[in-house]
This record gives structure tokens, C-alpha cells and sequence, in this order.
């Protein structure tokens, strides 16, 4: 009577065992496979051009075009070719290149902690921001790259079934460089603090004098009865000019 009873229960304790090895590596397999698509989309977010917005220079200011002015001085074409300061009419001042529209960013990228990934927006949905998995969330109501305000990302710590992706955020340093994506420039920003708040800290929320990028996640002791950490990870970075 007790033989087919201990075999019962250890035929039971191995299926119950096989049936936690096998969900442990399917929600394994699914965090792998959803942090893998998200770095391949992070990666094939391109902007129109390669760094943060400048004003262009005058085409016709090139030491080039003063060089052939000089060779060619009796060209009456010549004078096309000088700057403005050497030309004999009066020509008026170029207007210098308006800033690109703004666009929301797309991708954020630190190599200094091996972070590239997908921004997406994270909407208030029941009085609570929602974070994105497998992404940086852009802050609902907060600024935009270029807006010369508070740009406020989030992301998960550490979950298997949200991902990672501000895992390593306390190991970056002032002056570590951050730069945001967008359909129209890569912006830079410099890493200023890196410090840690309580979970109800909404100041580093708040509208900013000049244009700084704030990111954050979880940080201190778990929660279970608020299922939410003690603190929060917030980093500082300012743009570069």
C-alpha cells in the first residue's frame, strides 16, 4: 500500500517539476525573444542626419570658394564667390538655419552601460503612467527632444516578462554621454547626477529653465504589498550645446 503511494507522489513531484522547467524556459525564451526584437528595432532607427542640429554654414564661405575668387579676379563671376563681408554690393545678412521641427525620440542609446533601445511613448492610463516592456517610455505630458525642457523617460529595473532595459542605470557617471534618436537629428545630452529618491519624489518631474533629459527607474527594497519598490533610480543629463 505505502510502494504505490511514494511512487504516486514522486511520479507527481517530477511532472510538477518538468511542468516548472518548461514554463521557467518558455517566459525565459519569450524575454529573450522580446529583448532581442527590441534591440534590432532600437538599432534600425535612423535619423535624417547623423548629429544634433547645427546651423549651416554659408556654401559660398568655403576656403574653396575664396580660392578660386583669388585665382580668378577679373572672372566677373568672382564676386559671387567671395564672402559676404568681401563683396563690393551690398548683400543682405543670411539668416541663420531654423532648428528642425520637433520630433518624439525614438531610440536612446548610452555605451557607457551598453544600453540601445526603443522609445516609446507611455501614456496615463487610469491616473498612472504605463511604462512600455522592452522599452524606454517617453513620460506622457512631459517635453520633447528640442523643446528646451524636462524630458522624462522610464523603464523597468528588472522583469521577465517587461524586460530590463534601465537595468544598469546607477552605473553612470557625470559627464557619460546620452543621446536621443529622432526621424530628424541625434541629440546629445551629458550625464549631470545620478542619485536615488524616495518613490513618491515628483520633482524631477517638473518643468525645467532649460532642456535637460531625466531618466528613471525602480531602485531600493521590493514591495510586495505595494508592488512597487522604495526608491527610484533618477539620472540628470544636460543637452550639449
Amino acid at each position: 500500500m505505502m510502494r504505490p503511494l511514494l511512487l504516486w507522489l514522486s511520479n507527481s513531484l517530477i511532472a510538477v517539476g518538468l511542468i516548472v522547467i518548461l514554463a521557467t524556459g518558455a517566459i525565459y525564451g519569450y524575454s529573450t525573444y522580446e529583448q532581442a526584437r527590441a534591440e534590432r528595432e532600437a538599432a534600425s532607427l535612423k535619423p535624417v542626419i547623423p548629429d544634433a542640429w547645427t546651423p549651416e554654414a554659408n556654401p559660398t564661405d568655403t576656403p574653396t570658394a575664396v580660392a578660386i575668387a583669388a585665382t580668378n579676379p577679373g572672372d566677373p563671376r568672382a564676386d559671387t564667390f567671395l564672402p559676404y563681408t568681401q563683396r563690393t554690393e551690398t548683400r543682405p545678412t543670411p539668416t541663420p538655419t531654423a532648428a528642425p521641427a520637433t520630433f518624439p525620440a525614438e531610440r536612446i542609446v548610452a555605451s557607457t552601460i551598453h544600453l540601445d533601445a526603443p522609445v516609446k511613448e507611455a501614456p496615463i492610463v487610469n491616473g498612472q503612467w504605463e511604462i512600455p516592456k522592452f522599452a524606454a517610455g517617453h513620460l506622457e505630458g512631459t517635453a520633447q527632444p528640442l523643446q528646451g525642457n524636462n524630458v522624462v523617460l522610464a523603464g523597468h529595473v528588472e522583469s521577465i516578462s517587461s524586460g530590463d532595459v534601465f537595468a544598469n542605470l546607477e552605473h553612470l557617471h557625470r559627464g557619460d554621454s546620452i543621446r536621443l534618436y529622432t526621424k530628424a537629428a541625434v541629440i546629445t545630452y551629458t550625464v549631470e547626477s545620478v542619485k536615488a529618491v524616495s518613490n513618491d519624489d515628483t520633482e524631477v518631474l517638473q518643468p525645467t529653465s532649460g532642456e535637460v533629459l531625466t531618466l528613471i527607474t525602480c531602485a531600493g527594497a521590493w514591495l510586495p504589498l505595494q508592488h512597487d519598490y522604495t526608491q527610484r533610480t533618477v539620472v540628470i543629463a544636460s543637452r550639449v550645446a
